[in-house]
């Protein structure tokens, strides 16, 4: 961080951030006027959302994960694709993007 570019790097890095936060809010936001839905079940307890942010929705696959079996000689044996929950579905299709992206 000593010289100005580095600095100015670090800065665009921070916009383009903040302004996929804003597009994924703002998506989630048309499509549940667009499906009639006046919250969802993003806090935890399954509390109810009206307004729900990126990170309260990118939260839910924070702890999904792929896993690959190998035996003693580092061969693969078998993959075992993450299990998506029914919100997770529901936001990815809301969303528009393909559920295979994380199951695929």
């Amino acid at each position: 961080m000593k010289n100005p570019e580095r600095i100015e790097a670090l800065f665009c890095c921070q916009y383009i951030a903040l302004l996929c936060c804003c597009l994924i809010e703002r998506d989630l936001r048309h499509a549940m006027r667009r499906e009639q839905i006046d919250d969802l079940p993003l806090y935890p307890e399954h509390r109810a959302c009206a307004q729900p942010t990126a990170a309260r929705a990118l939260e839910l696959f924070a702890a999904l994960a792929r896993h690959h079996l190998t035996n003693h000689d580092d061969q693969h044996v078998q993959t075992f694709p993450p299990q998506l929950t029914a919100l997770q579905q529901q936001l990815l299709r809301m969303l528009g993007l393909p559920a295979n992206a994380y199951t695929a």
